[in-house]
């Protein structure tokens, strides 16, 4: 366990990089990234290196006021540190603190937030060549940078269709770039950049040499639902009456490891707030006659819970080829919540589904319950992080359970319907309160993840605890 002492700061990002070696070798330690705004709104970036057997300092640096969100990419082996401003994005140097352009790109990001210093995830693999692309929503789309083997990148292309506009309470205008999603779904190995539109899919065909096709081919299927976004769903009064059923798109993934993209719809149900239950729909693609995805207008399979499923990360617990559900709900039943609130707390259920042949049971394979707790006075609430990564090494998923805020209990993976020990190894250590504060990374490339928490301080220094996975 290697403790570290951070700055004080209202607002804090923390990545970790192999930032100085692209070689990464078995048992090197990456290095930490902590971006900080402070009490007076004035922003920095340090980074820290293990040297002498712990993590230390070796650049700390202010960063400009223009600089709106940071994100890492791999350019050439190495994890390259990007400052995002409104009209450009810079590659910092590690090791002098110096900027350098990397492209003039347009972005729908056009504005810094005085108090934070986020990031915002744009980088990924677009075209599946092995090297790390650049996707920067924009209004129109998305401008798309696609890395060359020697480091460089393309010139922006336009991608996809315009970012969703609406307005707040007070009538100002918010955008939403669309969902971006990646499928073959023309059926010749490469995987395509897909958009929902409206009524109908709008599919950006990979090319020969990586590169998108800018024109796109519409695609309709048989299934119904309204759009892809869960933000369009009707929780309150309005709902009731004309919205007993609603449907969005959730994923566009292959869901059951056949290499054709399924559909994952989330359904809403329910006349009142204490009566809405949800679950997840699965349709299966198949390849069509026309080298296109064909949907039966019938879901195959589905996941489904008590009252309202309210997070839900895919998984292949058992490293069958096929995606595992790990779900959390709620049961919004009226006495349930008059009992929440006379004890200011209330348990939430962690549902595990394993796919077998493409589907999915009626119920869970393994359940647990976690408590929740809540301050009345102060709307503070207490969630309990769960987390799954390989951390035994063992190739199986292992689940990661935070008990309390003073311990963590971690539950191994092992083979058949139990997915994971009954018993867990218990750690008693100090836990954030905050969910987001809690992350699983690979600190010494060893193909195990390890423990970060992150206890941010604003009236002190703060703390980063790495825990090694042995």
């Amino acid at each position: 366990m290697f403790p570290l002492n951070i700055a004080m700061s209202e607002q804090q990002t923390v990545l970790s990089g192999y930032l100085f070696d692209s070689a990464r070798l078995v048992d090197s330690r990456a290095d930490i990234i902590v971006a900080s705004v402070d009490v007076d709104k004035k922003r920095s970036l340090e980074i820290y290196r293990f040297q002498n057997q712990t993590w230390s300092s070796v650049l700390k640096i202010l960063v400009r006021k223009e600089v709106i969100f940071i994100d890492l990419v791999t350019i050439a082996g190495v994890d390259t540190l990007l400052l995002f401003e409104r009209n450009k994005v810079s590659v910092l140097n590690p090791g002098t603190g110096q900027e350098t352009l990397l492209h003039a790109v347009n972005s729908i990001y056009n504005l810094p937030v005085d108090d934070s210093l986020p990031q915002i995830e744009v980088s990924k693999d677009l075209n599946n060549d092995g090297l790390e692309d650049i996707a920067m929503p924009d209004f129109d789309g998305y401008q798309i940078l696609l890395q060359k083997r020697d480091g460089s990148f393309t010139e922006p292309a336009l991608i996809g269709s315009a970012s969703l506009m609406n307005t707040t309470l007070e009538d100002n205008p918010w955008y939403q770039p669309r969902s971006m999603y990646s499928a073959d779904f023309n059926q010749d190995g490469l995987d395509d950049l897909v958009f929902w539109k409206d009524n109908h899919f709008e599919v950006y065909a990979q090319l020969v040499g990586g590169i998108f096709d800018p024109t796109p081919q519409n695609f309709t299927s048989n299934v119904r639902f309204s759009s892809d976004g869960l933000y369009s769903l009707e929780l309150g009064e309005g709902a009731e009456e004309n919205n007993l059923e609603q449907k969005v798109l959730f994923a566009l993934d292959d869901l059951n490891g056949d290499g054709v993209a399924d559909l994952m719809i989330f359904k809403l149900e329910g006349r009142s707030l204490f009566g809405k239950k949800s679950t997840y729909e699965i349709y299966h693609g198949k390849p069509g006659l026309d080298g296109s995805i064909v949907y039966s207008p019938e879901a195959q399979t589905e996941v489904r819970s008590r009252g309202i499923q309210f997070d839900i990360q895919k998984h292949d617990f058992d490293a069958d080829g096929q995606s595992d559900i790990l779900v959390l709900s709620i049961d919004l039943g009226l006495g349930k919540i008059i009992a929440a609130l006379l004890t200011g707390s209330s348990s939430i259920e962690l549902g595990f589904y394993r796919m077998s042949e493409g589907i999915y049971p009626p119920t869970p394979n393994v359940t647990r319950k976690l408590k929740v707790e809540f301050d009345l006075s102060t709307g503070e609430t207490f969630i309990p992080s769960v987390l799954v990564a390989d951390v035994t090494g063992d190739g199986r998923s292992d689940l990661l359970i935070q008990h309390g805020r003073e311990e963590l209990r971690v539950y191994e993976g092992i083979a058949g319907a139990e997915l994971f020990k009954r018993g867990a190894r218990k750690f008693e250590l100090e836990m954030p309160d905050s969910e987001d504060s809690i992350s699983l990374v690979d600190l010494n490339n060893d193909n195990r993840k390890d423990v970060m928490l992150h206890f941010q301080s604003s009236t002190g220094l703060g703390r980063l605890v790495l825990m090694l996975a042995r």
